[in-house]
């Protein structure tokens, strides 16, 4: 446990660190995009929440790699989920970063059948409340 720590920490480190995002020398800038494939790795809730900060506060630094964070999220299993629904239901977050994670939700009820119907109804309640608040 004491490991995982040290290495989210780490990770963290070198996650929020903007100069490792923008490089443009031959095989610079792959930092953070390998640690985020290690937060999957971890698996643990520290791990998770660091992985979604960084779909929050670094998505564009993503742009092409979003296609895989998805199947990253995935990776922690159900525990994802119930951080999941709160990260979809903040209405302050970028487009991409919201479908990112509803993407990675619906495929986690393909894993965990006993989570489909609440998580359906979950979307579709997300999904009438969004209309509502945009008619009146």
């Amino acid at each position: 446990m004491t490991a995982e720590k040290d290495a989210i920490f780490h990770l963290r480190k070198l996650i929020q660190d903007g100069r490792y995002w923008n490089q443009t020398d031959p095989g610079k800038g792959w930092s953070p995009i390998h640690a985020i494939h290690i937060l999957a790795l971890i698996k643990n809730r520290e791990a998770l929440q660091l992985l979604l900060d960084t779909l929050r506060y670094r998505g564009n630094d993503l742009d092409e790699w979003l296609d895989n964070v998805p199947s990253l999220l995935i990776a922690f299993g159900e525990d994802a989920i119930e951080p999941l629904k709160d990260f979809i239901k903040d209405e302050t977050l970028e487009a991409f970063a919201r479908s990112t994670a509803t993407t990675a939700l619906v495929m986690l009820t393909r894993n965990n059948p006993p989570y489909k119907n609440t998580v359906m109804r979950y979307l579709i309640d997300l999904l009438k409340k969004r209309k509502f608040s945009n008619s009146s």
